[in-house]
């Protein structure tokens, strides 16, 4: 009798420290590491700098995917965003992590151009959202149940901040580009990445502002979207700012 109620209390024992392990794992950070890639350009004198995040434990095939990806990611910005100018230019890709926890990253790039006798650097962004779970990049419209209206309440959101910021900084916000920018089509919110609470939206050069201004973000919290636009994902994140 007293092994079995020991053979019992093992098996319990084991249950519930796996299952710590698996929560502890699932909500944890990934080890990143800084990598840089640096190209040639068409003129000797430029320079061309591409910095982009591995995760440092790539021992799992969902670290080594992720590896993959974010290379195969950097290559499209190669291919799209750098210039390749004949000028005497700098360029630069930099990258900031939004958030890194519960399965789930958001970095947001920076392309910084910097042609040779400009005033100003001109400066553009692309998002990478990931969702280790799945192994697969993130989109938007994951967040939300197909055919809801959250786009509808981004863009009110979106609209409403930067039409208060036009009487602040009438030089800056305009508001034809502003009604422009701000519809609620896909197109308008390429640009976007998460964090506690809240998904931020990014309006590159021009789409809401002047050209000379270096983008605008606009964070929208996750507390305005109603429990008719939520899915598992959205309350994933809703649930996460919490803890």
């Amino acid at each position: 009798m007293i092994a079995r109620y020991l053979l019992l209390f093992t098996l319990l024992y084991s249950s519930i420290s796996l299952a710590a392990n698996i929560g502890q794992k699932n909500t944890a950070k990934r080890e990143l590491k800084q990598q840089t890639l640096l190209l040639n350009n068409t003129n000797p004198g430029s320079s061309i700098a591409i910095v982009y995040p591995q995760i440092i434990n790539n021992n799992s095939s969902s670290n080594q995917l992720f590896n993959q990806k974010i290379k195969n990611f950097v290559a499209t910005l190669q291919h799209s965003e750098i210039k390749h100018s004949t000028l005497t230019d700098t360029e630069k890709v930099d990258y900031q992590v939004i958030y890194n926890k519960n399965n789930l990253i958001s970095i947001r790039f920076k392309i910084i151009n910097s042609p040779a006798g400009a005033a100003h650097p001109s400066i553009t962004f692309k998002s990478f959202n990931y969702d280790f779970s799945r192994n697969q990049a993130l989109e938007l419209s994951d967040l939300f149940p197909a055919n809801s209206n959250y786009l509808q309440i981004i863009a009110n959101h979106c609209h409403k901040i930067l039409m208060n910021k036009t009487k602040k900084n009438p030089t800056k916000y305009f508001s034809t580009l502003i009604n422009a920018g701000t519809k609620p089509i896909t197109a308008n919110y390429q640009i976007w990445s998460f964090g506690n609470g809240f998904i931020r939206i990014t309006f590159n050069p021009g789409q809401v502002a002047a050209d000379l201004f270096h983008g605008v973000s606009i964070k929208v919290p996750l507390s305005l979207f109603p429990a008719s636009v939520e899915n598992d994902k959205l309350n994933q994140l809703k649930n996460a700012s919490q803890k």
